[in-house]
């Protein structure tokens, strides 16, 4: 079975090193739930709702941030597993 990968469809590894945020991964995952579960939210309002449920001070760049970073590991994912089916 011979794998041809495309990298110029893949986002650049490199780039993603600036962003890192001060969230664990359960509070990361609230943050997903919570926008998930309120599409209409801003992410002003997400990153207020964070603050007081996490009592971790965040705002609105960093939650901006944060989504960015799981819809391109979401799509690595999907185009990898689609490489496996």
């Amino acid at each position: 079975m011979d794998i041809q990968i495309d990298f110029a469809l893949q986002p650049n590894p490199q780039s993603l090193r600036h962003f890192e945020i001060n969230a664990t991964e359960s509070e990361r995952y609230n943050l997903f739930s919570h926008a998930q579960t309120h599409p209409k939210a801003t992410q002003r309002e997400l990153a207020q709702w964070f603050n007081i449920k996490c009592k971790n001070q965040i705002n609105q760049f960093t939650v901006s941030r944060m989504l960015y970073i799981k819809e391109v590991l979401l799509e690595i994912l999907t185009y990898y597993l689609g490489i496996l089916d």
